[in-house]
Order: structure tokens, then sequence, then C-alpha cells
């Protein structure tokens, strides 16, 4: 919501610029400012660069990583640690036009035209969403509970689909207990579904990062049959940090095993 409280409802943004460049965006007002020196920097470290120039930590950013740049067609547009807008190749879209990020900040009163009204339809939807079954699972464990359901049931898919079922699996949800160090939630949400966690072993020790959701599951554990749940918590980090689709990234490791396996592909090629 920082675009309306800047005064704006979207943005349409055409042509290219001869170089690279963001957005910044405040009270009514938007600036097209220099990117070179951010070009090049993953999405972690570009959020915070934006904020360091701009001299306010409160300032919303979204941008792109090094996959929007080079054009990688699953290129995500993302805000914080991992909200991302995949699937579709927007960062991909964003990197063509030489846009590096945009940068948002609002002050601006955002009027309710029926104040009272509103509070008490909120009050309502907040006890309702919040008694459910789903809500109070979500809040535990996320998105991450949905793997429970799915394999039991064989309607994952493993190996590329060549089965249906991961056997043996340490993947379940209870796993993020050993790394969690609380909740998120996204904003004016009750849920608080992602985790904050901390990676504990390999090269990765010590890293931050939040999710994974159950994509991440799939695309690092299902997928290319991995029983190892830190190797997901550290795919989904690397996917947020370079600003790709964890799923669609998940879906062609597993492709090019199976390529492999089947001597299509060979040590030559890789």
């Amino acid at each position: 919501p920082e675009l309306r409280f800047a005064g704006f409802d979207h943005l349409v943004i055409k042509g290219k610029a001869d170089g690279p460049v963001y957005l910044w965006i405040h009270d009514g007002e938007i600036e097209i400012r220099d990117a070179s020196g951010i070009w090049g920097e993953n999405i972690f470290d570009t959020q915070e660069l934006v904020k360091d120039e701009l001299g306010d930590p409160e300032v919303k950013v979204l941008c792109i990583g090094v996959a929007g740049e080079k054009l990688v067609r699953f290129a995500n547009v993302m805000t914080g640690m991992k909200n991302a807008a995949g699937r579709t190749g927007m960062g991909a879209v964003m990197g063509s036009k030489n846009l590096k990020a945009i940068a948002v900040r609002g002050t601006m009163g955002l009027e309710i035209r029926f104040p009272e009204e509103s509070l008490e339809y909120n009050r309502q939807l907040i006890e309702h969403i919040g008694s459910t079954k789903f809500a109070q699972i979500m809040q535990k464990w996320g998105t991450m509970f949905i793997y429970g359901v799915t394999n039991t049931t064989g309607l994952v898919r493993v190996r590329n689909f060549q089965l249906n079922q991961q056997i043996g699996g340490n993947i379940e949800c209870e796993h993020i207990e050993k790394y969690s160090l609380g909740t998120e939630g996204c904003y004016g949400c009750i849920i608080h579904c992602r985790h904050k966690y901390q990676i504990k072993n390999g090269p990765y020790a010590g890293t931050y990062a939040e999710g994974p959701e159950y994509t991440s599951q799939g695309a690092f554990g299902m997928e290319v049959d991995c029983n190892n749940f830190e190797t997901i918590l550290v795919g989904n980090h690397l996917v947020n940090m370079y600003g790709v689709d964890t799923l669609e990234i998940g879906s062609m490791i597993a492709w090019a095993m199976e390529l492999y396996e089947k001597g299509i592909l060979t040590d030559e090629d890789t």
C-alpha cells in the first residue's frame, strides 16, 4: 500500500532508459534516478543501498536481481526478503527497460468513506479467519504443511514426474523448528505464516532468510528427490537473492537431472 500512501494507484512504465535507473516516488512526486551504482547487486543489497542513498529506512523497494538484469525469462520482481511476483517473468521486463528498482515512501493520508463500518467489518474478518483450523496451522507451519497432505496422497511430482510420491522424505514442515527464529507476516495480515530462519551448516552457515513456502519444498525437495531439509533452505535463499522463480528453477533442475540419467545430457554438455 506504500504507493497509495504516496498518492498513486498504479504505474504504467513505457519505453526503455538509456542506462540503469530506478524510480523514486514520494508524496505525489516521481523522480528518475541513476542506478548504475546498484546494477549487478542482488535483491537484498539493492534494497539496502537504495534506502541508504535516500536516507530513509522506511522506504519500500521493489526491484530485480541479476536474473532480471540478464533477462532470464523467469526472473522475478521482488520486495523484502522473499515477496515475489513470479512465474510470468516480469523481472525480465524490468531488466529490458533498464529499470533496476522502484522506491516508494508515502506519508499522505488514505481517506476511508465509512471508517466505523470498516473497523467493524475488519474485526469480523479477523475473528472469522483467526478461528479457522487453516489459519492456526498456517501460523505454526506456513504453507509447508501442505506437503504432508499432498505427498501422503500421491499428489506431488518427484524426479520430474517419474514418481508421484517421495519415499523417506525428511522435508516435513516440522523440521523448520530447528532453524526458525520466529515468524513474519505480510502487510496487515494476522496470520504471520512466514518463518524467519538461519541456516546452520555448510558454506551458507549463519545466513538469515525467510520462508520457505511449499513451492520451495517442491522445487528443491520433491522435484529433485532431495531428502535434506537444509538444502531446501539454501535453495530458497539463493533464488530470492538472485530474483528468480523458485518453482521454475526446481523444475528445470529436475528435467536436466532426468536428461542426464537417460544419457541425453552428458558430462561434455555440462
